[in-house]
């Protein structure tokens, strides 16, 4: 099965990847699933939010 590009991105970002990427390093559950909040919160979901709204801009124009 073949994906695409967007498909990649949003799995290789998403933050349970992120947290079992991070225990694959040697992170603790703890740790990990600390690091992978904080990405989550400040990273992942304003980049979820925007992203809509700049594809509805550039469908605009």
């Amino acid at each position: 099965m073949k994906i695409g590009i967007k498909e990649f991105m949003e799995h290789i970002f998403n933050p349970l990847h992120i947290y079992c990427r991070l225990i694959d390093c040697g992170l603790s559950s703890r740790t990990a699933k600390k690091v992978a909040r904080i990405y989550e919160l400040f990273i992942f979901k304003p980049t979820a939010f925007c992203i809509p709204a700049i594809k509805h801009q550039k469908q605009a124009k």
